[in-house]
């Protein structure tokens, strides 16, 4: 499915990324409550997916996804995973990598290791093609998908 198809959220849609990116830019402690409360009560209608980029990555998520809110508050969150994995690769020769719950696919691309095999699984179905289309956002289409759901890069 390709980005276009995914992001089919009309006005609700382009006005939940304008809500998402203004919560990621202000550093006014009102406006970021009003935006979350607004964020709030827009989710209790709707849940459109929208295109954000932050810290360097793109990620096409639900409006209700936080992860990049979460980066926002806790600047290392997720951001030592690299460095991790990095570490591993070089001590070992070979990074294999599972990832029970994976969302999004988030884990894996901020992760971002060269030659590595993920195995990402994920329960919610409707969270598939994002995890394709995520990966294939950020690091091209060199990824190739197993049986399982399992990525290698």
């Amino acid at each position: 499915m390709t980005k276009k198809n995914l992001l089919k959220g009309g006005i609700m849609g382009s006005f939940a990324s304008f809500i998402y990116r203004a919560i990621l830019r202000t550093d006014s402690k009102l406006l970021e409550r009003i935006l979350l409360r607004l964020r709030r009560l827009m989710l209790k209608f709707t849940n459109p997916l929208i295109c954000l980029e932050y810290g360097g990555f793109r990620l096409i998520l639900p409006l209700s996804h936080t992860i990049f809110y979460n980066q926002k508050i806790y600047p290392n969150y997720d951001r030592e995973l690299h460095h991790i994995g990095k570490f591993i690769k070089s001590k070992y020769g070979f990074l294999n990598m599972v990832d029970v719950g994976a969302n999004i696919g988030d884990t894996a691309v901020f992760t971002n290791i060269k030659d590595a095999n993920y195995l990402l699984i994920e329960g919610e179905k409707s969270y598939e093609s994002l995890i394709k289309a995520n990966l294939s956002l950020n690091y091209g289409t060199d990824f190739s998908q197993s049986n399982g759901g399992g990525y290698n890069h």
